[in-house]
């Protein structure tokens, strides 16, 4: 009877150790591009709650005739979904002292996303504006406009 020598199965150290750099330098690449998708994602949420407060504002002004009545920003649901991420105000005059904001006047309004926490990390574009005649703005930065808003 011939017996025969059991098999050893499973892998080696150095297996082990090509994967976990594989794993290492994938991730390294993936992370930040993932974080860098996930501002845009945030971002493009603000765009768009800002063009959604701006209807607002132009409702306002088609059942009233001015911007200014009442002087605070409209109810809109789309600000719960941005929430802790952008802070919704109106413009900020400039040469005004930090915080201070701008309400509308009777003729015209400017929007603004200023963003908040991680978000705050968003140096292309930073804090998004709109007014009263669709001009877009953006504080950071990105070279044009339209990329912070697609």
């Amino acid at each position: 009877m011939t017996t025969h020598p059991p098999t050893t199965r499973g892998f080696t150290l150095i297996e082990l150790m090509i994967v976990m750099a594989v794993i290492g330098v994938l991730s390294a690449v993936a992370y930040p591009a993932y974080q860098a998708h996930v501002l845009r994602t945030h971002r493009a949420v603000a765009a768009a709650c800002l063009q959604e407060l701006a209807l607002q504002m132009e409702r306002r002004y088609t059942l009233t005739m001015v911007y200014n009545q009442p002087a605070a920003l409209p109810a809109a649901t789309c600000t719960a979904a941005a929430a802790g991420r952008y802070q919704f105000v109106f413009g900020v005059a400039p040469g005004a002292a930090a915080g201070a904001q701008v309400g509308p006047t009777a003729a015209s309004y400017q929007l603004h996303a200023i963003p908040q926490g991680a978000q705050a990390n968003d140096a292309d574009c930073g804090a998004l504006g709109l007014d009263h005649q669709g001009v877009r703005t953006h504080a950071g930065n990105a070279a044009d406009v339209q990329s912070c808003w697609r």
